[in-house]
């Protein structure tokens, strides 16, 4: 072919070689026509991304081209674009359609935006049965509806957070009681936070619905009801049902039985009854360490060698007609146990550290993320490592992760291995040497990624990010990579947890008092108001703790103050893991920032709350930051003296 662009027109035939190197094509003789074809045959097998597809077409159209005409710049810029392809397919790091094959088009099935996600209580698909895993709360339902089979009117509220799995657990029963809901005429309403008829709001569904509950209507006929319904939803509607009236014993039981706060009574009604998610634990501490059977089921599910696992079998199929892609690389790295039990293990850390709330639902999303790329070039950041610690664009969830990303760790030791690493004359061997042969074999395809570009600086901090997490998802309890504050935290929940107190929580808080707003050196005493060079004014308080209990991931501290005001003497205090943290750095002579006030703003309120409350006493101390002197104000016989502590 005549063409102007003749560099252009021989980069086009190396990409043809490249291509036809890579697959199982046969080679003819290179035209542009041919390139195409040979694309379109592999987009049609799905062995070629649509994005390369589409780019390859628009190349061989312009070959065809012979009236075209580019500037300097804009043809420097298409063989760039080129070359980069062509350097890319002779290295195979291009991106193909993972959704064309088997494992592919099943796991694409747990993401958000799979219409899988979207649960119908009529409809229980084979693959939602097969994901299916039983808790808890299954068997309180199980028990509130068969006792709602028996009634001759009645309705159960089925209550969580958003993707909780309500639907779902709903959807099972209907598939397992189906003969039952019928016989009964159940209705059931799946999601209250949708209207059946377009002139009606949600709430105004539900008040239809619950029409036959109301004062005038509760003893006629004979409905039964199931809701599964959201907490705020419920929230509404119990402001509603007041604001309207003629719902008195619903109201009640919605009020008395705590199903609105999620602080659950042992009220009972004979028409209402409630089965919430609230009270359910997603994981576990034994010996100080954290567990969940029902996160380790649900990954089993998806990745394990059982025989009866789909997703297993759809890889196995795919790699028998090769057809291997990053998601098959990423879901047998998920295959090993101890990788498993990392990704868990920072799952809860997450919920622990940064209260994320993680639904089945969103699980589902998740185990979908960390190992299935969209992305046009695949290269070290499409792998598994990188899609659970760098990923935060592609969920809440995955963002809260990436803050706990074992690179972020700036400790003596990690330093130290960088600079090791840095004189290496041979990187890679180290890092074979520091992990073992079994393990570096695992990950090899990832670190010779590297190979060749260690000395680059840049290429160089990215492989040390990536050893760092290897080494992280092989042993997530590993020392040099763990956080100690997290590790004593957790150790605290579970002491409160079996014993009912923990002693060295309370002498955390009590002694973080004594600094909270600035520490004049005197035991017992607190500053009553922080104040930067104004004369401050200590109390004494003399604390003794009530009770402990661990609520979520928060432990509810009640303490008393004996020197405290009448009626004012006890005081709640709630300890997440982000002020159980600060209160650590702050007893060793940490200074409060205005956001670590913010970040610990029920933290500071009890701090205020628990010294305005003290009474005063014959003996006070007066700081003056000024001239940084302490002084004795005391109260005796009516008169007031003021005397210089020399300590």
């Amino acid at each position: 072919m005549v063409t102007k662009y003749t560099e252009y027109y021989n980069q086009a035939e190396r990409l043809y070689s490249a291509i036809v190197k890579k697959s199982s094509a046969n080679k003819a003789t290179y035209t542009p026509d041919e390139l195409r074809k040979v694309a379109w045959e592999l987009r049609k097998n799905g062995d070629m991304s649509d994005f390369v597809f589409d780019y390859i077409a628009n190349l061989t159209y312009d070959l065809d081209d012979s009236t075209l005409e580019f500037t300097d710049e804009e043809l420097a810029e298409r063989q760039k674009k080129l070359g980069d392809l062509i350097l890319d397919y002779e290295a195979g790091n291009v991106s193909v359609d993972e959704e064309e094959t088997k494992l592919g088009t099943l796991i694409s099935q747990l993401s958000m935006r799979s219409r899988e996600a979207v649960v119908d209580a009529d409809s229980f698909s084979d693959l939602k049965k097969y994901m299916h895993v039983k808790r808890e709360i299954q068997d309180v339902l199980e028990i509130e509806l068969q006792s709602l089979f028996k009634k001759t009117k009645g309705a159960v509220f089925l209550v969580g957070n958003v993707g909780d799995g309500k639907s779902h657990l709903l959807a099972f029963m209907k598939d397992k009681y189906d003969a039952e809901f019928e016989s009964a005429n159940v209705d059931v309403v799946n999601d209250a936070t949708e209207s059946d008829r377009p002139d009606q709001t949600a709430i105004e569904t539900l008040l239809r619905k619950l029409e036959p509950f109301s004062d005038s209507m509760m003893y006629r006929g004979s409905e039964r009801l199931i809701m599964a319904i959201n907490l705020g939803v419920i929230t509404n509607l119990l402001t509603e049902l007041k604001k309207r009236g003629g719902y008195t014993r619903l109201v009640d039981y919605l009020t008395k039985s705590g199903v609105v706060t999620g602080e659950l009574s042992d009220y009972e009604d004979e028409f209402f009854s409630n089965v919430s998610f609230f009270n359910q634990r997603s994981f576990e501490i034994q010996n100080g360490q954290t567990n969940s059977p029902f996160y380790e089921e649900m990954f089993n599910r998806v990745f394990s060698k059982r025989e009866n696992n789909p997703f297993y079998k759809a890889y196995k199929e795919d790699i028998q007609e090769q057809k291997a892609r990053v998601l098959h690389k990423n879901f047998e790295l998920m295959l090993d146990e101890r990788i498993k039990k990392s990704v868990i293990y920072l799952l809860i850390r997450a919920q622990i550290e940064y209260k994320q709330i993680i639904s089945a639902r969103v699980l589902m999303n998740f185990m979908y993320d960390i190992v299935f790329t969209n992305r046009e070039h695949i290269t070290y950041d499409s792998y598994l490592p990188f899609l659970i610690f760098d990923n935060p664009e592609a969920s809440t969830l995955l963002d809260t992760i990436s803050k706990l990303d074992p690179t972020s760790n700036q400790t003596k030791a990690i330093d130290e291995l960088s600079i090791d690493l840095f004189h290496a004359p041979n990187v890679l061997d180290i890092i074979e040497k520091r992990l073992g042969s079994s393990n570096y074999e695992q990950f090899e395809f990832l670190f010779n990624l590297f190979r060749d570009k260690e000395q680059i600086p840049r290429y160089f901090v990215v492989l040390v990010n990536t050893l760092l997490r290897v080494e992280f998802l092989l042993d997530a309890r590993n020392s040099l990579l763990d956080s100690q504050s997290y590790k004593e935290f957790v150790s605290t929940i579970q002491d409160v947890r079996d014993n009912g107190m923990s002693f060295s929580l309370f002498e955390l808080v009590d002694r973080s008092l004594d600094f909270w707003n600035g520490n004049i050196g005197k035991d017992e005493y607190v500053v009553k108001m922080r104040a930067k060079n104004a004369t401050t004014v200590a109390v004494k308080l003399e604390l003794e703790p009530v009770s402990m209990r661990a609520q979520g991931t928060e432990i509810i501290l009640t303490i008393d103050n004996a020197n405290a005001m009448s009626g004012k003497e006890t005081s709640e205090i709630e300890i997440d893991y982000r002020t159980f943290e600060l209160l650590q750095k702050v007893v060793k002579g940490y200074v409060l920032k205005k956001e670590d006030r913010q970040a610990a703003i029920k933290f500071d309120e009890f701090v205020s709350a628990i010294t305005r409350n003290t009474k005063s006493t014959k003996t006070n101390l007066l700081y003056s930051p000024k001239i940084g002197k302490t002084f004795e104000l005391k109260g005796s016989y009516g008169k007031v003296s003021l005397k210089e502590i020399n300590e």
